[in-house]
């Protein structure tokens, strides 16, 4: 049998499990799917022991998407412009390491708003590591202009930077979350994508200013779960999308590298995600 897993601190919330092995059974392959935590100071050991184990390949997830660049032998080009990975495949002891989560959001765009990344315009609400990740690849792969909104500015022109380093051809604004700026840059935009953590505790306040969500405007929440933003953004007559996609569309991209396919079994996999949450 052939062994996978997340590797993260902590990892038990996580619905990876059913969505991969859900993955497994659709095309009949005898793998499992499990959870291996692992303190960030232990890392580097952690890692000697899935090889031990004999993983065939592991998703990554907070906090080690950047500290597992060290220990990979190959990094997917994005990814390595992003420094951040999600996705191992073990060859024979050699760790070749991809980001799947641009492209989960790309995916997922693509089928709630009929959306490709070329020629348009996306806003980023926060500027931590899941808008890294996706927000490089989406340079990469021909957004025509990145709208980076934070809290602190300074981080957000911190990414504008890095970004332009590798793809200079894209167009990117910054403004703060405090900004009346960001009213105009939301007018702009094909998709605002919301990529903070606020909306996990029902305390968070929005992270996008009410008066800001405008009947039309296009709002993909990455986080999966029934959030406030969303049931006000709904409320406005704003055309909103959780997170489920996303996270539907990165484990199945993960799941076609491992396995070398072309498509991977998306619906049962969103079957398992589905049973999961319910």
């Amino acid at each position: 049998m052939k062994k996978y897993g997340l590797i993260g601190w902590p990892v038990s919330h996580s619905i990876s499990p059913p969505m991969q092995n859900a993955g497994f059974r659709a095309i009949g392959v005898n793998a499992s799917y499990d959870l291996y935590p692992i303190e960030p100071k232990k890392l580097a050991k952690g890692i000697e022991q899935l090889k031990e184990l004999n993983l065939s390949g592991w998703n990554i997830t907070v906090p080690h998407k950047t500290a597992m660049l060290e220990l990979v032998d190959w990094i997917e080009p994005s990814a390595k412009a992003a420094a951040s990975i999600n996705t191992v495949k073990n060859i024979d002891g050699q760790l070749k390491a991809w980001s799947t989560d641009g492209y989960g959001l790309e995916k997922s765009i693509l089928e709630s708003y009929g959306l490709t990344l070329k020629g348009n315009i996306f806003s980023f609400i926060g500027t931590g590591g899941a808008a890294r990740a996706t927000a490089m690849h989406f340079a990469a792969h021909g957004a025509k202009e990145l709208h980076l909104i934070n809290r602190t500015i300074s981080k957000a022109e911190s990414l504008a930077e890095d970004i332009l380093k590798n793809y200079p051809q894209v167009s990117i604004q910054v403004c703060s979350t405090a900004s009346e700026k960001q009213k105009k840059l939301l007018q702009e935009t094909d998709v605002c994508i919301q990529s903070t953590s606020l909306g996990l505790e029902a305390s968070d306040p929005l992270p996008v200013a009410e008066q800001y969500l405008y009947p039309g405007l296009r709002i993909l929440d990455m986080i999966y779960k029934p959030t406030a933003l969303q049931k006000v953004a709904k409320q406005r007559g704003c055309n909103v999308v959780s997170g489920l996609g996303m996270l539907l569309y990165q484990g199945v991209r993960s799941f076609e590298i491992w396995n070398d396919l072309n498509d991977g079994p998306a619906e049962a996999m969103l079957e398992g995600l589905k049973e999961a949450i319910l």
